[in-house]
This record gives structure tokens, C-alpha cells and sequence, in this order.
């Protein structure tokens, strides 16, 4: 398995474990399943060979969970950044959870390299409230600059192996909506996370 793919998977660990965290009253048990009565075409096009921006990963995502159903509103978005020693908050891979309020379902979506793939859908026992993501200003890119800024630049530099992680996560009681970039070294023993603001770019103290 190439580095590229391990990230891959990674990035969809986030996703699954950032559900289970964010909706507390999942029903840990409930069967989670592939969407075998619709599977729409995957949406291709071309992307840039040095990744996209969330945004720009966004845009594939949301046709294809509008194809699922017309009222998905994202909740959820992360990557893995396979390279850290230029990273300017574009990757080649990005995960996505779009939920419905008309089913009570969340649809789980990777983007990667220009092709965005269904990957599975969830049940949810109680409603939830998506907001839109029209508020949603902040790209990658300046949530990670923000990290570099907060003391990510000095702690790639004192780290040989960093893992750096991207999360965007939209408040269901309408709030802003949060980035969340993690660097962790050495396993996990060293640790820099940084909170932006995703409307207004401001760290979140």
C-alpha cells in the first residue's frame, strides 16, 4: 500500500471517528451500508496534480450528494496531507459527510484527484440541523497558514515525521463552522492543534 492510498484511508478514519464524536447519540450498533439501491455515477473531472483546496474538492462532492438527495447539506470535510514538508492546504484526497434531513441519512463522499465516489451511507436515529454552507469562507489554505503561524512552521521544523490533519466540522446549531488542523510527531507525543474560525479566518483561543 503506497503512502498515498495509506492517507487515504486515514482520511476516512477521521471522518467515521469525527461522526461518531460529533453525534454522541449515534446507535454505535446500527448498520452502516453501502448505498446499493442508488450509486450514482461518480462526478470526474480534471484536477490539478498538486491537489485541491477543500473548496475545490467541495465542489466535486456536492454534485454527487445532490444526486443523492437534493436537500444533503455537508457537516463534515477532512484530509491527510501526504507531504508536509511544502504544504500549502492542498491535497490529492478529501473526504466529505453530506446529511439528509429528508432521509436521516449521512452519505460519505472521497474526492480524489479530480473523482469524487460515493463510499457510504449511515443512518442517523434522531434528526439533525445542517446548516448551509454559504457562510463558509475560509479555504485550506488559510486555515493552514493559520497553523503555520500559530507555531506549525517551528514545530515542523524541530519534527523529522509530522502527521497534519485538516478538519472542517459545521455546527448543527448554527454557529460558525471550525477548522481544526492537528500536527502530531513522534506518535503522538508531541501535539499542535489550532481552531480557525471558518467565516472569519480569526484562531479560535
Amino acid at each position: 500500500m503506497t503512502k498515498f492510498e495509506w492517507t487515504t484511508l486515514i482520511g476516512l478514519g477521521l471522518a467515521v471517528v469525527a461522526i461518531f464524536a460529533y453525534f454522541g447519540y449515534l446507535v454505535l450498533s446500527q448498520r452502516s451500508e453501502p448505498p446499493s439501491f442508488f450509486t450514482p455515477a461518480p462526478i470526474l473531472r480534471e484536477a490539478s496534480e498538486k491537489g485541491m483546496t477543500a473548496k475545490e474538492a467541495y465542489s466535486f462532492a456536492l454534485e454527487l450528494a445532490k444526486s443523492w438527495r437534493g436537500d444533503a447539506e455537508i457537516i463534515f470535510a477532512s484530509t491527510v496531507f501526504s507531504d508536509v514538508t511544502d504544504v500549502n492546504g492542498m491535497e490529492r484526497s478529501w473526504t466529505f459527510c453530506f446529511y439528509s434531513s429528508s432521509s436521516r441519512k449521512i452519505y460519505t463522499i472521497v474526492v480524489v484527484e479530480g473523482e469524487a465516489r460515493p463510499l457510504k451511507e449511515t443512518g442517523v436515529p434522531l434528526g439533525l440541523n445542517p446548516v448551509s454552507a454559504s457562510n463558509w469562507w475560509v479555504d485550506s489554505p488559510e486555515a493552514i497558514s493559520a497553523w503555520l503561524s500559530g507555531g506549525g512552521g517551528d514545530f515542523l521544523a524541530r519534527n523529522q515525521e509530522v502527521d497534519l490533519t485538516a478538519a472542517l466540522r459545521f455546527p448543527s446549531d448554527g454557529s460558525a463552522p471550525i477548522w481544526t488542523v492537528v500536527g502530531s510527531a513522534e506518535e503522538g507525543s508531541y501535539v499542535l492543534s489550532v481552531l480557525v474560525d471558518a467565516v472569519s479566518g480569526k484562531v479560535v483561543e
